[in-house]
């Protein structure tokens, strides 16, 4: 028994310091300010924005796995379809979330896939009037499937998006569009969506992980 916990006492303090090890990367995380913003560039320029208690609400998507890597949260309350895993579930989530605490500020972190399941539902966040910011990962695919196929060693097939001007189009639902097309446009974009009262949505042009990169967070999440 003595051995167990011993042998229990040092599997944690390895697990320890490599989570440590794993923030001081993520904080030497830079990128030039001229190239299209990074997810994980994205996710930390939010966890520095958003209020302590900000409802966070995350669709399905390869974003979501940045999320639960990058994001640190103090007090925040994350909210994802945990079970089914539901493309387009941020939105309608973020809409539900804002009437029930309307006193909290409320961040929608969705894909452009996601978003587009479900884009009507923009119009029922400008009917409302309700005080939600929609950020768009926009990289033009459905990446989480995209790079299941290449890892796989396959051809992508049916991930790549033909997108309209989600910031356009916004508008033209009744919210305040923002676009973002580098990493440098980035915080004072969002600073300044999160900051309207009333219903926003920023635009962001995001690049994708190298393959490597995503391999390594998915051999992650299967070891979890």
């Amino acid at each position: 028994m003595e051995e167990r916990r011993v042998g229990n006492r040092q599997w944690i303090q390895r697990v320890e310091e490599l989570h440590r090890a794993y923030w001081r990367e993520t904080e030497l995380h830079v990128q030039d300010g001229q190239d299209a913003v990074r997810p994980e560039t994205l996710i930390r320029s939010l966890e520095q924005l958003v209020s302590e208690d900000a409802v966070m609400v995350l669709d399905t998507g390869e974003h979501t796995v940045w999320f639960n890597r990058m994001f640190r949260a103090s007090r925040q309350l994350p909210l994802f379809s945990g079970k089914w895993r539901t493309m387009g579930f941020a939105l309608p989530a973020g809409i539900a979330a804002k009437l029930i605490v309307p006193e909290r500020q409320v961040v929608v972190l969705v894909g452009d896939g996601g978003l587009l399941m479900n884009a009507g539902e923009l119009m029922t966040l400008a009917d409302h009037k309700l005080h939600v910011t929609v950020v768009v990962v926009n990289n033009h695919s459905l990446g989480l499937e995209e790079a299941k196929m290449k890892w796989e060693g396959l051809s992508p097939f049916g991930t790549r998006l033909n997108n309209p001007d989600f910031a356009n189009l916004a508008n033209a639902f009744g919210l305040t569009g923002f676009r973002v097309e580098k990493a440098a446009q980035l915080a004072d974009t969002l600073r300044e969506a999160v900051a309207i009262e009333g219903p926003t949505l920023v635009d962001v042009r995001c690049t994708g992980p190298t393959l490597s990169e995503r391999k390594t967070f998915f051999s992650l999440q299967t070891q979890a």
